[in-house]
């Protein structure tokens, strides 16, 4: 990611982190504070700009692109953590690697993690981001309350007694205003211990059912040749070592002729237990750095999740239509697990989902194969991932998501000029 900043009346450039999302803002401002924020708002309303907010720019969707105003935060203001209430007080701008060390100092920890460390806690829970486990919702349902800067500079306490709004605001991308803090639930601090293992594609449909619902987080990548082994190797050198491999070694020590999937299983240990023996393939340590990696090539990537029920059934259909209809592709095919929660914008409702997340090169065009994948989801009832490609219109999203017009009015209420939204989610929420 790049930016810079200048006089008022200049412009800024802004880049995500994948290089494929670009703007020229009028400007971007690096608030500390709310009082800050609320300034800033007010300056873009006088000049009727539009105001977007700048996370860790890992989304693959253009939602943060304006010509109007960038904020990015760098808050001022500690992690507040209360281990009588089990809860934290986070204000924006955090990265997950921060929010995650000074928990673990405190002594709590969260109830789980998406992969990227890197990112902000206000943009990971804005988008829905995820871990997985099949009893384990993603971030946004940790939170308990949050503070937002409305359209016309206002500051709204939202608290669990605001139910309807704080299922609103929990995944809302930024468009009901500016999250300053949010308020989250904790456990206490925990470990995991992690277990890795190759099997083949259909031993691992027919263990599905036990593979979820046995083990707190159950995880698996499809490889479906010997050069998505290399490639998986550098994204989670972690796994790889333990499993006796890394970098070209990788190809020595896992089925080199693909078609394989390799799993990983963690469950919990307390602090206070006694680690445990580790074995080939075995990792025990802080929650935080068994769940996260660093990613550090860009890539295209569609992400979907798909009713529980049918999963073991869609991921043997889908590495089917790879092997017939796409046998050069080499990437993994990564599947997680996660339990439904109730933002109203969550693409996690209705029951405990699968999730396919499927890559490909960075410069590759979408319709070489993500948007073949796309419809094969689609034709699943499934839902994107906000941060993901898509192409979701207003008429799907009248389909899958039931309180999609309900959301949309609360969010008209809140900014009925319109100055959170940008070219990208105008057409679908105005």
């Amino acid at each position: 990611m790049s930016s810079s900043v200048t006089a008022e009346n200049t412009t800024s450039e802004w880049v995500n982190w994948f290089g494929n999302q670009r703007c020229v803002a009028h400007r971007i401002e690096y608030p500390t504070t709310e009082a800050a924020v609320q300034e800033a708002v007010g300056r873009a309303v006088d000049q009727g700009l539009s105001i977007r907010v700048i996370g860790g720019g890992h989304s693959l969707t253009p939602v943060v692109l304006t010509d109007g105003v960038l904020l990015n935060i760098t808050p001022a203001q500690d992690i507040a953590v209360d281990l009588s209430q089990q809860t934290a007080r986070i204000a924006a701008g955090h990265m997950v690697h921060h929010v995650a060390d000074r928990l673990w100092d405190a002594g709590a920890a969260l109830k789980n993690l998406g992969e990227l460390k890197a990112a902000t806690m206000v943009g990971a829970v804005s988008t829905g981001v995820h871990g997985t486990g099949i009893e384990l919702p993603c971030l946004a349902a940790s939170v308990r309350g949050a503070r937002l800067v409305t359209a016309d500079g206002s500051v709204v306490n939202i608290t669990e007694a605001d139910s309807e709004l704080l299922r609103a605001v929990k995944i809302s991308l930024g468009m009901l205003g500016v999250i300053t803090e949010l308020t989250v639930t904790t456990l206490p601090a925990y470990r995991l211990h992690e277990r890795s293992f190759y099997c083949s594609a259909n031993e691992l449909a027919d263990r599905w059912d036990e593979l979820a619902h046995t083990n707190r987080h159950f995880s698996f990548f499809y490889l479906p040749d010997a050069a998505a082994v290399l490639w998986y190797s550098g994204v989670v050198p972690q796994i790889m070592t333990a499993l006796g491999g890394t970098g070209e070694t990788a190809m020595l020590d896992s089925p080199t002729s693909g078609d394989t999937c390799l799993v990983t299983v963690r469950d919990l240990v307390d602090v206070g237990s006694p680690a445990p023996t580790l074995r080939s393939g075995e990792r025990c340590d802080r929650m935080d750095r068994i769940l996260t990696y660093d990613f550090t090539s860009p890539y295209r990537e569609i992400e979907f999740a798909i009713p529980f029920e049918i999963g073991a059934r869609t991921f043997l259909e889908l590495r089917g239509r790879l092997r017939k209809n796409y046998p050069a592709y080499d990437h993994p095919v990564l599947v997680r697990f996660a339990a439904e929660d109730d933002s109203m914008l969550s693409w996690l409702r209705g029951g405990p989902k699968v999730i396919f997340s499927l890559t490909d090169d960075a410069d590759a065009p979408y319709d070489r194969m993500l948007a073949d994948f796309e419809n094969f989801f689609d034709e699943r009832g499934a839902l994107p991932h906000w941060g993901k490609e898509h192409s979701l219109n207003v008429a799907r999203l009248r389909r899958l998501k039931p309180e999609f017009e309900h959301f949309r009015t609360i969010r008209r209420e809140l900014d009925p000029r319109g100055i959170f939204l940008n070219d990208h989610l105008r057409p679908l929420f105005e």
